[in-house]
């Protein structure tokens, strides 16, 4: 189309997306050789910046979070991850319906206001209020675009076989900053679970 052709390489494994604890525990749990030594005390550095430039949102959007969700984090003491992760998917899947097709958002300025006014919207705007949620309790969230590849895509496809990825793969969603252990993704869209 007009964007044209890009070529990208990957390196597939297994998906560690739904058991990150058990990675979590492996690295801490790893006998401390100089190399975990190392990666502790950069990942520390990280972590200054993460919380730095990953905690930030609008006053207006913290008055709105807090009249819909309630209590939120901070910082110093931010919610548990699991605890985190079952309130950002509950509230969303009980209070917003999804949808490919919803009006034109009325105030441009304000995306989460107007999703919380319409109460429907696509994987951008769960992902971008799962974000804003998350930092609210206290957690570095990113907000994150890019194509969901899944293995019935690349069923009987070789190593090095090349593959067309539709415009409908374009898909939208979180990642939360794990103390000690890096960048997680976070499905938040309830038409996505178990894809």
């Amino acid at each position: 189309g007009l964007t044209g052709n890009s070529s990208y390489s990957y390196e597939a494994s297994d998906n560690i997306t739904g058991s990150w604890t058990d990675w979590v525990s492996r690295l801490y749990s790893h006998k401390k050789t100089r190399a975990i030594c190392d990666y502790f005390v950069k990942e520390s550095h990280y972590n200054v910046f993460v919380y730095e430039h990953y905690t930030g949102i609008p006053a207006s959007t913290k008055i709105l979070l807090k009249k819909e969700i309630g209590r939120g984090g901070s910082k110093k003491q931010h919610i548990d991850y699991k605890i985190a992760i079952d309130d950002v998917r509950t509230y969303l899947q009980n209070n917003y319906v999804y949808s490919e097709h919803f009006s034109r958002l009325a105030d441009n300025r304000d995306f989460a206001g107007n999703f919380v006014k319409m109460r429907k919207g696509c994987d951008v705007h769960y992902a971008t209020m799962a974000t804003l949620i998350f930092r609210y309790y206290g957690i570095p969230a990113r907000y994150v675009e890019g194509y969901m590849i899944t293995p019935g895509d690349l069923k009987g496809k070789k190593a090095g076989a090349v593959i067309s990825v539709k415009e409908s793969r374009i898909h939208a969603w979180t990642e939360i900053y794990i103390d000690g252990y890096g960048w997680v993704p976070v499905e938040v869209t309830p038409e996505y679970y178990g894809v």
